[in-house]
């Protein structure tokens, strides 16, 4: 398990926010960065532009880092991370790479309208379980203990490519910008394991496992150069205030059908202690230990189903307090296992330059339980900006709190 945990890492790539346009308020630089703050300004250019962005991270509301960065787990580390768990214990992890180029934007009627052609890439895995579950999992069969399953226990990954068009549109009087993308998904693999009742149950001295009115389901993709076809929508808006601007998000709204899938399903009510596996040696020399589950405890099935895609809806809302500084507030909600709506809010202030902007703020929820961020946007070159950001930094050095690491990182050149 730890070595799975491993495999996030913190140093991912990060997605520049929609708010951070180019403008021609940086001086004497060609309209780089759109500062929040600067609330003024024109929410999109007359010059096309090219983005590179990525995100990344892996957070959760129990696990401590020690567990992640370790790769020998001694038994008091292991108690100590027991000590901790909550009655819904959470994770989750991410990371993602887009490619994204704005065309220059033309005028029909009144408004303005600007092409987009955008490449991604992207990674989720969530999971909430119980105590019990959580628990087996750290420390592994033990005898006399029961794993309920009375709450909600699931796991989810999935992995996709996208290929998006789409048009960015303004109105007259240039306070009111919306997004529109379509997106055609080449869906890589996907798991989903849930469990939703029942217990299991060993004897006194680990030998056996008994399973009662359980209800347990793996379904995974099956192994194909293109396993899933789909379609989704994005949707930005963003409108201009007194003294700020409001938006709101929509993202990733559509489905995805799997060419072939195959689900498992353990048998509600069963006793296993072990497999006999001598005949199957004696005439074949290998194992199927699927095939030998199947026998007695699975049932499977193959089928090509449509799912749903993880959707993300984000509303935020931004005010200026004065010239060069201003806060922003986010409420940010993604349709998966293991994530609860997030809140966060930043401040941001502009240096006395006006060319770079330093940011500082806290979130609660998502996979996580809180994180301190920090975060700059700066010029890097005559045409080009940077967006870092790097979330809970407290959780990299104590090791008493869960972690929540995340980071992004954009890049974008004017054309």
């Amino acid at each position: 398990m730890n070595k799975t945990f491993s495999l996030f890492t913190l140093l991912a790539f990060a997605l520049t926010s929609q708010a951070q346009q180019a403008d021609v308020i940086i001086k004497p630089l060609p309209a780089v960065l759109l500062h929040s703050f600067d609330y003024e300004s024109r929410a999109f250019v007359d010059i096309p532009y090219f983005e590179i962005s990525s995100e990344g991270g892996i957070t959760s509301n129990f696990l401590n880092k020690d567990l992640v960065t370790q790769s020998y787990w001694p038994s008091d580390l292991v108690q100590n991370q027991i000590n901790k768990l909550a009655n819904v214990n959470r994770m989750g992890g991410t990371y993602s790479i887009d490619l994204s180029l704005h065309q220059r934007n033309k005028r029909i009627g009144k408004s303005s309208l600007s092409p987009i052609c955008a490449l991604s890439h992207d990674f989720i895995s969530g999971m909430q379980a119980n105590t019990t579950v959580v628990q087996t999992l750290l420390e592994g069969n033990k005898a006399n203990r029961e794993v309920l399953f009375s709450e909600n226990n699931s796991y989810q990954t999935l992995q996709t490519t996208s290929l998006g068009l789409g048009v960015e549109w303004m109105d007259s009087l240039r306070t009111t910008r919306h997004q529109l993308v379509l997106d055609l998904i080449a869906g890589h693999s996907y798991l989903d394991f849930y469990s939703h009742g029942g217990s299991l149950l060993t004897d006194s001295i680990g030998e056996r496992i008994t399973g009662a009115n359980t209800n347990i389901s793996l379904e995974q993709s099956s192994d194909q150069s293109l396993p899933g076809m789909g379609l989704a929508i994005n949707y930005s808006y963003s409108r201009k205030i007194s003294r700020g601007r409001i938006g709101f998000d929509l993202q990733n709204l559509g489905v995805i059908r799997w060419a072939s899938s195959k689900n498992f399903s353990v048998q509600p009510d069963f006793v296993f202690s072990g497999l006999d596996v001598t005949q199957a040696i004696r005439t074949s020399s290998s194992v199927n230990v699927v095939d030998s589950l199947n026998n007695e405890y699975l049932t499977e099935t193959t089928e090509n189903p449509m799912r749903i895609l993880p959707v993300r809806v984000n509303v935020d809302l931004f005010y200026r307090l004065k010239y060069n500084a201003g806060i922003e507030t986010e409420i940010n909600y993604v349709y998966f296992p293991g994530y609860w709506p997030m809140l966060s809010t930043t401040y941001q202030q502009a240096f006395r330059s006006k060319v770079a902007v330093w940011k500082v703020g806290a979130r609660i929820g998502g996979f996580g339980n809180y994180g301190l961020n920090l975060g700059i946007e700066t010029p890097i070159i005559k045409r080009g900006g940077l967006t870092l950001d790097v979330v809970a930094l407290e959780s990299l050095v104590s090791s008493n709190l869960p972690v929540y690491w995340y980071a992004n990182l954009g890049l974008r050149f004017n054309l």
